[in-house]
């Protein structure tokens, strides 16, 4: 199994010091940041396991960082422990409960103290997300047993990593609701397509946001991945207003408050095939998938792409 990673966003240099060590001799993995907006863009793209958060820093405050958390949908569900000192008012403590950390811990910590919140926090993760409420599928952590079973049986077998183009563009013009018929859309054509073309072992799972993986075997990949493509690109305008759909994209205001335009989303698929038993190990699976979704969403339109040392692009 992976080690669990853990955010640590303290501006204070000894009591950062003090929960990076502790976390680390505790089997952790931590990634340790001062400034709340880069530990906002870590999350998003490296979904931790939690995130420990100081209630007072420079340019963006623990409160604001806790509720663009819980606002995200790509985090949201990431548990948040709170530091706070003696001095700050209850008030702020439960402030930051309500706006949805987890458990608070009071500096100067003791480190056992947080050793126990992470393990008990940790824990109650990891059965919330042993399957996706939106759309019951399995989740990361069943995932991860799945894979490994599979390297461990040293049978070949092939993972495609589905992901949405612009996902987050169109959530943001037509909010979360509508994203998620679109992420029930998504998840019913890749099990249609897995029912009609896969195996009967084939193994399906959401990790949260518009990230899927189907686990199957190699010689059905293309047949899979050209049906989703196919259906995908079919249907997905009906999601969009008519006026959004006729002109072929969409107009968001970025945070800075410029206004960009998007195109209808797409489809990137990367296909990590285990063949001769390369593959060893969970992570270096997901590295793999990392690296061919990174060059599939370079690519114009729909496409599937294969783990580049047998490459194949498929678009449409």
């Amino acid at each position: 199994m992976s080690l669990k990673r853990i955010l640590v966003v303290i501006t204070d240099e000894e009591t950062g010091k003090l929960a990076e060590t502790t976390l680390q001799l505790d089997g952790y993995s931590v990634i340790r940041v001062t400034d709340a907006l880069n530990a906002l863009e870590y999350a998003r793209l490296n979904k931790p396991d939690l995130v420990i958060v100081d209630i007072d820093m420079p340019r963006m405050e623990g409160l604001t960082l806790n509720r663009r958390i819980r606002h995200d949908r790509e985090i949201h569900f990431v548990p948040i422990i709170m530091l706070t000192s003696a001095r700050t008012h209850p008030e702020d403590r439960i402030a930051g409960l309500k706006l949805g950390a987890d458990d608070y811990l009071l500096k100067p910590f003791v480190p056992q103290d947080l050793s126990i919140k992470v393990s008990r926090l940790i824990i109650r993760g990891e059965e919330h997300r042993a399957f996706s409420p939106l759309t019951r599928l399995p989740g990361n952590y069943a995932l991860e047993a799945e894979i490994t079973k599979r390297i461990e049986s040293r049978k070949p077998f092939a993972a495609c990593y589905f992901d949405l183009d612009d996902f987050r563009q169109f959530n943001d013009h037509y909010g979360y609701e509508q994203g998620d018929r679109v992420l029930r859309f998504l998840s019913m054509i890749i099990s249609g397509a897995q029912n009609q073309w896969g195996n009967k072992g084939d193994f399906l799972a959401h990790l949260g946001g518009d990230d899927f993986v189907l686990v199957t075997a190699q010689d059905k990949v293309k047949a899979i991945c050209d049906q989703v493509i196919h259906e995908f690109n079919h249907i997905i305008p009906d999601y969009y207003e008519e006026h959004d759909r006729k002109s072929g994209f969409i107009t968001v205001l970025s945070r800075k408050g410029e206004s960009r335009k998007f195109p209808l989303m797409t489809i990137s698929v990367a296909v990590a095939p285990n063949e001769n038993s390369s593959i060893k190990h969970y992570a270096q699976l997901l590295d793999i998938l990392n690296e061919m979704k990174h060059y599939a969403k370079k690519q114009p339109g729909s496409v599937w792409v294969k783990d580049r040392r047998q490459q194949t692009i498929t678009k449409e």
